[in-house]
């Protein structure tokens, strides 16, 4: 008797339900047949249809998102209940890493879970430019020994199936829009509703999903912005060159995890790159560029992205509510906190997890010293915007929280990229 289904997606909707779509979409295109309950209401009563799909489905693909396990600590919860249940039936289980978001086992995962997570290899999906790589391995070596030959699907699948497959090879402006359609609304990881714009690729789709995943919130507080007195005096004594001491109020806001990617950038303003330079961090970018990259992105969706202004970015530098007082944003010591003259090599690390110099301050943000000084949107003087942060090329003192440069609006310049907030 021929299975219902092929591969049964189980997800938390808060944080994974875009990697779950993607993963649905490019399983069909591939002729699998796929469950996933992408409207998922609330965790309750558990539904005879998902204990039928699991039952019917011989893969059993979890999508190990940073709240994927916490879910699983709830009695009531869906995702323990479908794991359960696949384990129960003896399902071939494959955990999905993505984007190396899974970030190890909370404390208060059930034994048998925890267990059933440490113990089965991971796969590595990558949703930038080596989706299609990760999900051909994927694919020949955990899928086909399962489901070796996809079914023949029904005419309407085949149908939903082309669209995807010419949206995925650049096809006309019907198949995006109907594929866009199907995703228009979606949330945020911190709770707000969000538009696609009809007219986006798939790759722009990745790139805004990853640019809106990177987002961290930072609870808002008072706070004393400027140099403090324990400062070293060898770093920088210009005072015009440094922040002034006042008390700011700031409000709550969200701030990229990680500055602006070379995948990202283009993906958004079109262009070609070196495949190589995908996750290095953007740069040699004017504030002017800045602009109009945030305008696009920006009609992308309903969102509103911006530049920190420096009174946030330095809050923000320095750990917000939950700040200490370092003289750089992770730590005391550049070597060990951001890389700059002394231990970059003369170039940019990437923004993400492969970079080995994996150092991030109490809000979880990266590079906020260092790699790329960052464009805030704060004037300097006339014509000009605030630089924060420092970068590869920097000197120690160019590094700490306090410290800013001025960046002519309409010019770019090596090692200056930028950070969004929203």
């Amino acid at each position: 008797m021929q299975n219902k289904y092929d591969i049964f997606i189980s997800y938390r909707r808060q944080d994974g339900k875009q990697y779950a779509k993607i993963l649905q979409l490019e399983l069909e295109k591939r002729g699998y047949k796929v469950f996933l309950d992408y409207d998922e209401l609330v965790d309750g009563v558990f539904g005879d249809d998902i204990r039928e799909a699991i039952s019917s489905a011989p893969v059993f693909m979890m999508v190990l998102t940073p709240l994927y396990l916490e879910r699983s600590m709830m009695d009531d919860s869906w995702v323990r209940e479908e794991i359960r249940l696949a384990v129960q039936q003896n399902k071939h289980i494959i955990p999905v890493n993505p984007d190396k978001a899974f970030n190890g086992i909370p404390s208060g995962t059930p034994p048998e879970i925890a267990s059933l997570v440490k113990t089965i290899q991971h796969s590595d999906i990558n949703f930038g430019e080596l989706f299609r790589e990760s999900m051909n391995k994927m694919e020949a070596d955990r899928i086909r020994s399962i489901v070796p030959k996809p079914r023949k699907m029904s005419f309407l699948r085949t149908g939903i199936v082309i669209i995807v497959i010419a949206i995925l090879i650049g096809g006309g402006f019907i198949a995006r829009r109907a594929y866009v359609n199907s995703l228009k609304m979606e949330s945020t990881p911190w709770g707000v509703d969000f538009r696609y714009s009809r007219k986006l690729s798939p790759r722009q789709i990745r790139a805004l999903n990853s640019i809106i995943n990177g987002m961290v919130s930072v609870p808002g507080s008072r706070y004393t912005m400027g140099v403090r007195p324990q400062l070293d005096s060898s770093f920088d004594s210009h005072p015009d060159l440094e922040s002034e001491v006042r008390d700011v109020e700031i409000s709550d806001f969200c701030l990229g995890k990680y500055e602006v990617s070379v995948h990202e950038w283009f993906s958004v303003m079109g262009g070609s790159y070196k495949k190589a330079d995908s996750n290095l961090p953007v740069d040699n970018v004017s504030y002017e560029d800045c602009e109009g990259f945030i305008a696009r992105l920006n009609s992308m969706s309903n969102l509103e992205f911006r530049l920190p202004s420096e009174e946030e970015w330095e809050y923000a530098a320095r750990g917000g509510a939950m700040r200490k007082n370092c003289i750089f944003s992770c730590g005391n010591d550049p070597d060990s906190v951001a890389w700059y003259l002394s231990n970059s090599g003369g170039m940019a690390h990437p923004t993400r997890e492969s970079n080995r110099l994996y150092c991030t301050n109490p809000l979880d943000l990266r590079d906020m010293s260092g790699n790329v000084s960052e464009i805030c949107g704060t004037v300097f003087e006339e014509g000009s915007h605030v630089v924060r942060g420092g970068n590869f090329m920097s000197e120690p003192y160019q590094l700490t929280v306090t410290h800013r440069e001025p960046i002519p609006d309409n010019t770019g310049y090596k090692g200056i990229g930028l950070r969004l907030a929203l």
